[in-house]
């Protein structure tokens, strides 16, 4: 379940989204409406800004802290900022009940999350983090010289000029300056999933830097944050203190033994493990990859124990949804346990409902960075290795892997007829029950709908639309490759999304269960590495299951199996089901949701007992087998 980590990432959760973060085109106390003039040189809009605020260029080393007060999603807090001319650039944020920093030095960038734990940032969030740090340097030493290179603009309402500028090793920010005073508006720039983000700059005070903004108004898709600077910025020599390294806070695991054997369960071909929350008897947990952080089903707060703070919006595949926080979370996973977690708490019911069980959350990064994970799909088992004392004894090459939002990625190579190979940036994602969902920008830019499209009728997730929510339609690859790993003739889904991760030209898609059940499979974050060791199944040809027509999901209370929907015209109809039919049995045996999957998936002639209207219905399905 590829999210854009809550979002969403969305620096994830706690950690502030900075100055950078914002929504498009926020209202502006401006002047009126200008005319449109010819345009000015660059040098002379950047000499005109630096005249405004009084920035002159300086070569002495030194630092500029900048401490605000913060409102952020339904909290309060502070968040500072540490800058230097020379780019050295580190952020921290407080919000109470959590708190989180960022640091960015000739070494690379690293991130210290709400539990203490500190990995390296990479891809797209170390480009956002460098992006911020550019935009904090200009804002509190003026504007580069090389700023003068930048293409110049005009708004469309003609009241701003426009400076489109990518400082080295960020990206690309436009800023918006007034025409009658030089000073900033506010710049835009590129969040996560490629979603434009703009923020806003008033109030502006005099101090020894020059003029700073004291608001900072930084709207969202999820909500609007809001920076008020709390006191004078100061300017001092620079300290190593100030850029030292993130210090990781004491370990939060904790295992009996070097290694800790987890068996699973399937549900619509999703791994659930039974975790145990506050002491409180296990619950099935999805393992997801997809998820930059732990996740608590808001429907199981009250008996996991477990108290919500905050408001936000978590973004997923198909959309946001609303989202809040929660702290103090311990999860016993077998022998192994997570003490005092942060997670994220959302509405899972539509998964209920899909998978037919009751579900206590997603278990996403901040668990898995954890262990070096092995998953057997033969005995359904997943061992839980020490990471430090772990070493790889197989012979199959890993595959490298990014981790960019709590999310990893891999590099891999489709082919589709007229286009042998077709680079691809694949989301590692186990929350995904497909063999591959391309995203949409992916598979227009590819052509793929003409080159491989095998259906294109869209087919909906069933339930309520949730974060998860997809509308797909259905194709086929020649070939699929990551690493050493190859699959041939795959039928994948081509995402039709409007809204979503799957709408982001950010990434081409994600690879699934549909692959991984194939393998033996080891994923170590820490050594940044997956590998997919062959099985007996490996080179199993794919089984594609023709339409039967039917949609079912469990009842309210979960009890029951329903029927939510039937395809027009489809054999479901003809052969007599209705929506809303209850299920209550297959071939004389009651049935769970994943037990009637399970025969609509292998097919053939059943006998289902239906209630419909307070009366017991037979019906005797011909179910088309798999191809």
């Amino acid at each position: 379940m590829r999210r854009g980590t809550s979002a969403r990432s969305q620096e994830t959760h706690f950690v502030t989204k900075t100055i950078l973060r914002a929504a498009l085109f926020g209202a502006l106390s401006v002047p009126a409406l200008a005319q449109a003039a010819p345009l000015p040189s660059t040098p002379a809009i950047v000499a005109s800004w630096r005249h405004a605020t009084h920035q002159e260029a300086r070569a002495e080393a030194r630092t500029a802290h900048l401490h605000y007060s913060l409102a952020q999603e339904g909290l309060t807090g502070t968040f500072d900022t540490w800058v230097t001319p020379s780019g050295l650039y580190r952020e921290a944020t407080d919000r109470g009940q959590d708190d989180g920093a960022r640091l960015l030095t000739a070494h690379g960038a690293t991130r210290r999350d709400w539990n203490n734990y500190v990995r390296r940032l990479e891809g797209a969030e170390a480009m956002r983090l460098r992006t911020a740090a550019a935009t904090a340097r200009i804002l509190a030493f003026g504007p580069p010289d090389a700023m003068a290179r930048a293409t110049v603009g005009e708004s469309p309402d003609h009241r701003a000029w426009t400076l489109a500028y990518t400082a080295p090793g960020a990206g690309r920010v436009t800023w918006y300056l007034d025409r009658a005073s030089g000073l900033p508006l506010r710049s835009v720039t590129t969040g996560e999933d490629d979603d434009a983000v703009t923020t806003s700059y008033a109030d502006w005070q005099p101090g020894p830097g020059g003029l700073t903004p004291r608001r900072i108004a930084v709207t969202a898709d999820r909500g609007t944050d809001t920076l008020t600077l709390a006191a004078a910025p100061v300017y001092a020599r620079t300290r190593a203190a100030d850029f030292a390294p993130l210090t990781p806070g004491p370990s939060d695991t904790r295992m009996g033994s070097d290694s800790v054997d987890v068996p699973f369960t399937m549900a619509a071909n999703h791994i659930i493990l039974p975790v145990s929350v506050n002491g409180r008897p296990p619950i099935g947990f999805l393992f997801d990859t997809g998820a930059g952080d732990e996740l608590v089903n808001t429907a199981r707060l009250a008996e996991l124990g477990i108290a919500a703070y905050g408001a936000t919006q978590l973004g997923g595949g198909g959309g946001v949804q609303a989202s809040a926080y929660a702290r103090d979370v311990d999860l016993a996973i077998g022998g192994a346990t997570l003490s005092r977690q942060h997670a994220r708490v959302v509405d899972l019911s539509g998964l209920e409902h899909i998978f037919g069980i009751r579900l206590g959350g997603i278990l996403g990064y901040d668990f898995i960075g954890r262990f070096v994970l092995e998953i057997d799909y033969g005995t359904k088992v997943m061992r839980l290795n020490r990471p430090e004392n772990f070493a790889y004894r197989g012979g199959v090459p890993p595959i490298p892997i990014t981790i960019e939002d709590g999310i990893p990625y891999a590099e891999g190579v489709i082919a589709v007829p007229t286009r042998p190979h077709i680079p691809v940036h694949f989301a590692i994602d186990f929350g995904a029950a497909d063999t591959m969902i391309l995203t949409r920008p992916f598979v227009e830019a590819n052509d793929l709908l003409n080159l491989a499209g095998t259906d294109r009728n869209v087919t909906r997730t069933p339930g309520p639309q949730q974060m998860y929510t997809q509308n797909n339609r259905r194709g086929r690859l020649d070939e699929w490759h990551l690493g050493p790993a190859v699959q041939r003739n795959v039928p994948v889904s081509f995402s039709a999304n409007t809204s979503g991760a799957y709408a982001s030209p950010a990434f081409a898609g994600t690879v699934g269960e549909g692959i991984y059940t194939r393998y033996h499979v080891f994923i170590d974050y820490g050594r940044r590495t997956l590998i997919l060791e062959p099985t007996a199944t490996t080179n199993d040809p794919f089984r594609q299951r023709p339409p039967y027509g039917l949609v079912i999901l469990a009842s309210d209370d979960l009890s029951a199996v329903t029927v939510s929907a039937v395809a027009v015209s489809s054999p479901a109809a003809a052969q007599g089901f209705q929506p809303g039919d209850v299920i209550a049995g297959v071939d004389g045996r009651p049935v769970s949701v994943e037990d009637v999957r399970a025969v609509l998936a292998a097919g053939g002639q059943h006998v289902f007992v239906v209630t419909r209207g307070g009366r017991s219905t037979r019906i005797s399905a011909d179910i088309p087998a798999p191809r």
